[in-house]
């Protein structure tokens, strides 16, 4: 009764497999190709590694997130394309595929587009110095040096008065 039990429940659960666990050979003509998963479009994917880029962060960081679905430009970008909002294990699945070589492919076609459009020569740099108090003629640290240097010569020389 056991065997025939187990007969009947392998069977049942497992159709392609034997009594002894082998499996039973598979006709090649038996099979059908099936439609898979939808895969992401390679516009859209190339998009998300360029935000992981401009975000520094995993589509999976809550403020990543919170950035894509309060992004109008993103929501039309993906609307004109007719795709809904991946998950973000999705997107990370396909960011992840990415490889290497196809990076480095983007980034030289990126830069030769800049230099054929006359973007940027990259040939100035403006730089922003809030943090060493912007418009100073000189940052602190060398008024300070200056200063100090002052002071260091007038005592030499035995005057007791500051330097103006």
């Amino acid at each position: 009764m056991d065997k025939a039990w187990t007969e009947k429940k392998l069977g049942r659960l497992f159709p392609d497999i034997d009594d002894h666990g082998a499996a039973k050979k598979i006709k090649e003509e038996d099979l059908v190709l099936a439609a898979g998963r939808p895969r992401m479009d390679a516009m859209v994917v190339y998009v998300y590694s360029w935000i992981r880029g401009l975000l520094g962060g995993s589509p999976k960081n809550q403020a990543v997130q919170t950035m894509l679905v309060e992004s109008r430009t993103f929501e039309v970008f993906m609307m004109n394309r007719g795709i809904k909002m991946p998950g973000s294990s999705t997107v990370i699945d396909n960011l992840n595929i990415i490889s290497e070589n196809t990076m480095e492919v983007i980034k030289k076609a990126q830069l030769e587009q800049i230099k054929s459009e006359g973007l940027d020569n990259f040939k100035s740099c403006v730089m922003d110095s809030t943090s060493s108090k912007g418009n100073s003629e000189r940052p602190t640290e060398s008024n300070l040096i200056a200063q100090l240097t002052a002071r260091i010569f007038h005592r030499g020389k035995g005057d007791r008065l500051r330097p103006p």
